[in-house]
């Protein structure tokens, strides 16, 4: 059973709930602007968990947590290559670590993407039925357990934040820095803090997902180890150009176009928002009920002759709910994108062209 639909509506401990009650084996795709995960399952067990977000690579993880170092992950890089070994393997076979322990840092490092994505209020998910690739090193954890866990990352998430609200807090080092016997990850971000540094600058210095990111900053402060020295503002408005293309972009790949996973088209944002979005099937009743005024106001607006221009708002939120929906009924086949109005489609196309007799159905 495929399946398609808006985290605000169905958050990610229901769907790892479905997996497990339902043993469901596939690939669930979980997206929000433009970043990716997929999470492979295999009678409701998680098996894998890909980020198209490169801070968030199993190697990276190593590095910073110093179960490798940037040499050996170039080696075991280098021989997976040659040898089409995944990266665990790779490392096993040139003795970097043993089979066991990465057997215990892959459970980890799954477990902390995964339980990402319960922080996640915003996005749209996808459910595929191709089960996930066998792995040779493959590690399977409990989706009740990253349930009860992840619950726990939402509720503690929500403290942090009342201490570091943003990327724009300042630290600087407090009494005890550098720190004494810190654990690798903590001592990289307390090093990191120098004379002073915003959360920005410090989150580039480390990868993984944000949650123990900011729970090591907490407990570093906690310590004395850094203090919190000011807050200054911060941008966080995202680009609109970027979140259109790559939902139209995106939306290509996965319905099997022409080009790889990690290629990009360069279009105008112009050309997108030209786009003129009609339905084939209009949500029921049933549907609209659950929405906010503004977004069943938007899916009644999609006539076939407004544009997204004149569509999308300019409130950056609710203009990514918006897209979200887009994105997940033209997933459904419920919509398409025309590039101008109906009644001016149709005067351009032959009275015996096949598209006549879409056009008829989307004027219906």
């Amino acid at each position: 059973m495929e399946f398609t639909g808006r985290l605000a509506a169905f958050p990610p401990p229901n769907l790892l709930q479905w997996a497990a009650t339902e043993r469901a084996t596939g690939t669930l795709v979980v997206r929000r602007a433009s970043v990716e995960k997929r999470v492979g399952l295999r009678a409701g067990r998680v098996v894998e968990c890909r980020s198209n977000q490169p801070r968030e690579l199993f190697g990276r993880f190593l590095v910073d947590h110093e179960r490798i170092d940037v040499e050996d992950l170039a080696q075991a890089l280098m021989l997976g290559r040659e040898r089409r070994l995944p990266l665990g393997k790779a490392l096993v076979e040139n003795r970097a670590l043993p089979e066991e322990a990465i057997a215990a840092l892959l459970a980890r490092w799954m477990s902390e993407s995964v339980q990402d994505l319960f922080l996640w209020t915003r996005g749209v998910f996808y459910f595929e039925e191709r089960p996930p690739l066998q792995s040779e090193l493959e590690v399977e954890l409990d989706a009740r357990e990253l349930v009860l866990e992840g619950t726990r990352w939402i509720d503690e998430e929500a403290r942090l934040r009342k201490r570091l609200p943003d990327d724009g807090v300042v630290v600087k080092p407090g009494p005890d820095w550098p720190g004494r016997m810190l654990p690798p990850y903590e001592a990289k971000i307390a090093r990191g803090a120098g004379a002073e540094a915003s959360l920005a600058t410090l989150r580039g210095l480390v990868g993984g997902v944000d949650f123990p990111f900011l729970e090591a900053v907490s407990r570093l402060i906690t310590s004395a180890v850094l203090t919190i020295d000011r807050h200054q503002p911060v941008d966080e408005r995202a680009s609109s150009e970027l979140r259109l293309s790559d939902l139209l972009v995106e939306l290509e790949a996965q319905e099997g176009g022409g080009r790889g996973r990690g290629e990009r088209a360069v279009v105008p944002l112009e050309l997108f928002e030209s786009l003129v979005p009609a339905w084939v099937e209009a949500p029921g009743e049933a549907e609209l009920a659950g929405m906010s005024p503004a977004l069943r106001a938007f899916l009644e607006a999609l006539d076939g002759r407004s544009s997204l221009r004149r569509l999308l708002a300019p409130e950056e939120d609710l203009r990514n709910d918006q897209l979200d929906l887009l994105l997940v009924h033209l997933r459904r086949r419920n919509l398409v994108l025309l590039p101008a109005a109906i009644e001016d489609v149709e005067r351009r196309v032959p009275p015996a062209a096949p598209l006549r007799g879409l056009l008829r159905r989307l004027r219906g």
